[in-house]
């Protein structure tokens, strides 16, 4: 097992000039990471039987710990952004929280953010997080980040006689990624939808709470960056499976000249 830490300093990038204006571009942030690694491995034999296990597990906590003095820095695409914050992963998901979709007129009514937006059923129900019945930058929060919290692995393998089989595994989690094919449709409607989005979009009161209706999907109301375009990253899957037979080749015997 180990523990590690790494202080990162002198990221570079643009930052306000205080008294002239515009910007300078320089060696302004400084980014830990830390962690801990943990590494076990077992092999044994019984008689012409053989097999080993083992396993890795990798934890990361990223945090942005200076920028110059500046608020925040951001990034990513002007639609789907990214920020940088001190306390806060390099680099987040920004946007809203998606609370659901509207089921009905009634409950658009009762809601200040979708009456003022002429908000329908089948739209996106944004988070108001302030509480003040405006949809702004306010409301905006973190969706998560690129950077996966853990990264695993582990091994198998067995040999008899001249058989030998292994199987590695690895995975991860902890981590968010942007759909962008489907947050891109907006603007490429030429482009194709994956079949979770299409076979469960909104079709009447009652039939999801999770995807915006055919119609929601056409309206810029429901293009702001949110949660619902950011999915988890965590993925676990077989590495590596390999099969072997030793041959043994004996070597001829010279004969004698």
């Amino acid at each position: 097992m180990d523990y590690y830490h790494r202080l990162t300093t002198g990221l570079a990038f643009d930052r306000t000039r205080a008294l002239r204006g515009g910007t300078i571009y320089g060696n302004f942030g400084d980014v830990a990471n830390s962690g801990f690694e943990f590494n076990l491995n077992w092999a044994d034999r019984v008689g012409e039987f053989g097999y080993h296990i083992g396993g890795n597990l990798t934890t990361l906590k990223n945090e942005v710990k200076d920028l110059g003095g500046i608020a925040y820095l951001t990034g990513g695409q002007s639609e789907f952004p990214t920020r940088s914050q001190v306390g806060s992963p390099l680099n987040y998901f920004y946007g809203y929280q998606i609370a659901g979709i509207y089921q009905n007129q009634t409950q658009i009514d009762a809601d200040p953010i979708g009456k003022a937006n002429n908000a329908k059923p089948g739209y996106f129900i944004y988070n108001d997080r302030n509480g003040d019945g405006i949809l702004d930058e306010k409301d905006r929060t973190n969706l998560g980040s690129y950077l996966p919290n853990i990264t695993y692995g582990f091994n198998v393998g067995f040999d008899y006689k001249n058989f030998d089989l292994s199987i590695a595994f690895q995975g991860q989690a902890g981590n968010k990624i942007l759909n962008q094919n489907r947050a891109q449709r907006s603007k490429f409607s030429m482009m194709n939808g994956d079949a979770e989005f299409v076979t469960n979009l909104w079709n009447g009161e009652g039939s999801t709470n999770l995807y915006p209706s055919a119609y929601a999907t056409t309206q810029n109301y429901n293009f702001a960056a949110s949660s619902f375009w950011v999915e988890s990253g965590s993925y676990f899957r077989i590495q590596n499976i390999q099969l072997g037979y030793n041959f043994q080749i004996s070597k001829g015997e010279k004969k004698p000249v």
